[in-house]
């Protein structure tokens, strides 16, 4: 009943709010609608097709090199749990069990020392990613390998604009109830292939497979395509790809 308490007042407060001409020209219908990208740029939703993003093609390209990498630190035991320890931030909080969901961190632009102390065994990966423009030339990226263990679940949030999200499955059990939601969809990871999400959509995500192996992806923060530091990366004589609107968002 609390739940369904809840959930009804935040269906309320989400009727009330679109009447309110800061939101309601967005267009939003439901409340899974709602995105912190659309501040800046018009939104296609809160999955992208894999053509507009070259650089989700490429970290499949280089899955191998990042799953040695991945392989290297999981063959240490306690190393994986050491490096997530030192690196932990404030999101202690959005999921069930501290140690359900670990990030490695590898590389974070915003800060004045991009390179973490995981890149020292995973140093292949570090290089690859930092050469790329949708990382290396970000002023706000992330890289880390994530791991979602059996039975963990993370609690529904939401990023902030401007950027996207691009993971790549590196151990994946694929048998196993495994599911990602993001805004009004669900989607799976499989091991060697990447998707591409807009994390400002609220977002949650569950293991299932009590008992199983645990889920280990690659996973990224990259600049929106029409950040000025990225449009040259996917313009095409001035012009950006159908899928891509960069429309400035003028508020009311």
């Amino acid at each position: 009943q609390g739940a369904e308490r809840m959930l009804t007042a935040a269906s309320t407060h989400f009727t009330q709010m679109m009447q309110i001409p800061y939101f309601a020209f967005r267009g939003w219908s439901q409340l899974l609608d709602a995105n912190f990208n659309s501040e800046f740029y018009p939104s296609p939703g809160p999955v992208w097709e894999k053509d507009l993003i070259p650089f989700a093609t490429f970290l499949e390209q280089i899955f191998s090199t990042i799953l040695a990498d991945l392989d290297n630190i999981r063959a240490t035991p306690g190393l994986f749990e050491f490096l997530w320890q030192i690196e932990r931030n404030a999101e202690g909080n959005d999921h069930w069990r501290v140690d359900d969901w670990q990030l490695i961190e590898l590389a974070d632009t915003r800060e004045e020392e991009p390179f973490k102390r995981g890149c020292q065994f995973a140093n292949a990966t570090c290089t690859m990613l930092m050469a790329r423009p949708e990382i290396g030339g970000c002023d706000h990226a992330w890289a880390g390998f994530a791991r979602l263990r059996a039975g963990g679940q993370i609690k529904a949030h939401m990023g902030m604009g401007p950027r996207l999200t691009v993971h790549v499955g590196l151990d994946v059990p694929e048998e196993q109830p495994i599911y990602l939601y993001v805004g009004n969809r669900t989607l799976r990871w499989e091991t060697g292939k990447s998707h591409i999400i807009d994390d400002t959509y609220i977002h949650s995500a569950r293991h299932a497979g009590f008992g199983g192996r645990d889920r280990y992806i690659l996973h990224t923060l990259i600049c929106h395509p029409c950040e000025n530091s990225q449009r040259h990366l996917y313009e095409r004589d001035g012009q950006m790809p159908e899928g891509i609107d960069c429309t400035p968002q003028l508020r009311p």
